[in-house]
């Protein structure tokens, strides 16, 4: 007992330090156990986040996950949405269908043969089996219908058609042996009235050499596949005149009008799909908007450089025009008149395939007719871009007066036929080259060597000068303006004519006189015009079933 007392004296004498020393057991006790708490719940706690991790990547990893609920409703919004696809698709090419009309000037049976062919490409095949071309009949009579429609297309927006008749043995419609005017037709076409619009003469020259020329072809006549895109062009034609006319509106004199002169008009694989870039100022390079090899990026080919995006087919000409030079004889290269293939000094051989380049994609590049015929024959829906509407390009030079441009905008997108309008210059000089679009060295379009197409007579059509009284809808304009008299003989370009300038030159100094002023400038405009093709769900995948992402069947399955 005294030896616990004196223990406990001597316990009480230092009962700070045991003290001291009992709390520091104490703690590093309580420390010990909370870090084995922690460092298992530590240990635990990454495990799950490590575990749920690697669950995430094998999921990313999975090309469909399973999620049937985000499915079903991702269906349901990919559903609706190629629904309303299918809707406007249907939309319009219903209002387009109403407009693009066969006319019946044609006769019945024609007309019963060639509707059925849309789209072109799907339909008939190049080269086209003779099981697939339309009767020689039915060639020959289209051929004599556009040489007489050709005049009335420029009647429309109050211009004269300047491009002579054919010569006898020449078949209507065709460029044949050209004749001189008679003193009549002279006496005529001095007393018409002076026109509102001056389309040069060469241009109208051009567009038939290489669009509406098949003079050289078996039995003078074009083939099933020209017939057929030939049409195309008159509609395009035909829309491009109304909206020139509409911008005009309802006047009597040259000096009211808003469009004054038509200098050049191109429509697709003619049309340069792009017009000039912006370019740093760097180094030794020009001012702003430099050309690429001339007009719109062109490599001298023909068809746009590859880095402007066009079809390539043919070696470097420099040329430094743009486009390609139309051939001599009729026809252009790529078989849209004549069966010539191509063949120009220093190019290669073009496709003689009318589709050849003759449309643009999304980004404005001309299209291979094999690109866009594998598109529209495909079961499967792999590029609808292509199997909804074509997308034919469209470049018009005019004199506008340049305050009342915005009105000829308006006009190109209310038009029966829409103009996307991608690009407008205002002021802008001719190609250099020569002068002109299409050339080769020399003056004139389309030629090789200078001189043009010669000089152009003043042969035009007999129906008078002035407006149409049809009503500027497609229906007149594109179905064959009505029924209108056979004007006879057709109309073609006089290479060797003989008529002087007693015509058109005269037309020209007698309207150009007190009719323009310093609002009148030189415009360029390049647009799209949408054809649509006939609607098929299947080209759009909205017949597929299963659903879009293939969720059903994986229910199916599962439930199986």
């Amino acid at each position: 007992m005294d030896q616990v007392k004196a223990f406990a004296r001597a316990a009480a004498k230092h009962l700070f330090w045991i003290g001291c020393g009992l709390i520091l057991v104490g703690s590093m006790a309580s420390w010990f156990v909370a870090r084995q708490s922690l460092h298992k719940e530590f240990e635990k706690n990454q495990g799950d986040i490590k575990s749920k991790f690697t669950m995430v990547k094998s999921l990313q990893a999975k090309r469909d996950p399973p999620n049937s609920k985000s499915h079903e409703e991702m269906d349901k919004l990919l559903d609706n949405t190629l629904r309303l696809v299918v809707q406007a698709w249907q939309l319009h090419y219903s209002q387009q269908d109403a407009i693009l009309r066969w006319p019946m000037d044609l006769r019945e049976d024609f007309v019963t043969a060639v509707r059925p062919l849309k789209p072109i490409e799907a339909k008939v095949d190049f080269p086209t089996p003779p099981n697939q071309e339309l009767k020689v009949d039915f060639r020959r009579r289209y051929a004599g219908y556009v040489g007489n429609l050709l005049p009335r297309l420029a009647d429309v927006v109050g211009t004269t058609w300047q491009v002579g008749r054919g010569g006898a043995g020449g078949m209507p419609g065709m460029m044949g042996g050209a004749a001189q005017l008679t003193p009549e037709e002279q006496q005529k076409l001095a007393q018409r009235k002076p026109p509102i619009v001056i389309w040069d003469p060469q241009d109208q020259a051009r567009l038939v050499a290489t669009h509406f020329d098949w003079s050289k072809q078996p039995d003078s006549s074009p083939t099933t596949l020209q017939l057929l895109y030939a049409q195309e062009d008159l509609w395009v034609l035909t829309a491009l005149m109304h909206i020139i006319r509409q911008t005009n509106g309802q006047i009597d004199s040259r000096h009211e009008a808003v469009v004054k002169n038509i200098e050049t008009i191109l429509i697709g694989r003619h049309a340069p799909p792009r017009a000039g870039q912006v370019i740093r100022l760097a180094g030794g390079g020009m001012g702003g908007g430099m050309m690429d090899g001339g007009m719109g990026g062109m490599d001298g080919s023909g068809y746009m450089s590859s880095e402007s995006g066009a079809t390539p087919g043919a070696s470097d000409m420099g040329m430094g025009g743009g486009m390609m030079p139309a051939p001599m004889g009729g026809g252009d290269m790529y078989g849209s008149g004549g069966d010539m293939g191509g063949m120009m000094p220093g190019a290669g051989r073009m496709s003689a395939d009318p589709a050849e380049g003759r449309y643009v994609d999304n980004q404005y590049q001309a299209l291979r007719a094999e690109t866009l015929r594998t598109a529209l024959r495909s079961p499967s829906p792999d590029d609808p871009f292509l199997v909804v509407a074509k997308r034919m390009p469209v470049r018009m030079r005019l004199t506008v007066d340049v305050r009342k441009l915005p009105r000829l905008l308006a006009q190109l997108g209310n038009s029966m036929l829409p103009v996307e309008v991608r690009q407008v210059r205002i002021n802008r000089g001719k190609e250099g080259g020569g002068g002109g679009y299409d050339m080769m060295g020399g003056g004139g379009y389309g030629m090789m060597g200078g001189g043009g197409y010669g000089l152009m007579g003043g042969g035009g059509s007999e129906m008078g000068g002035g407006y149409m009284g049809a009503t500027p809808g497609m229906e007149t304009g594109m179905g064959g303006y009505g029924q209108t008299p056979d004007m006879g003989g057709g109309y073609a370009a006089p290479y060797d004519s003989g008529y002087g300038m007693g015509g058109a030159q005269n037309i020209k100094d007698r309207t150009t006189v007190a009719s323009t002023s310093q609002n009148d400038v030189p415009v360029e405009i390049y647009g799209i015009i949408y054809i649509y093709n006939p609607v098929d769900e299947k080209k759009v995948g909205l017949d597929q079933q299963p659903a879009l992402t293939g969720t059903l069947s994986q229910a199916t399955a599962a439930a199986s």
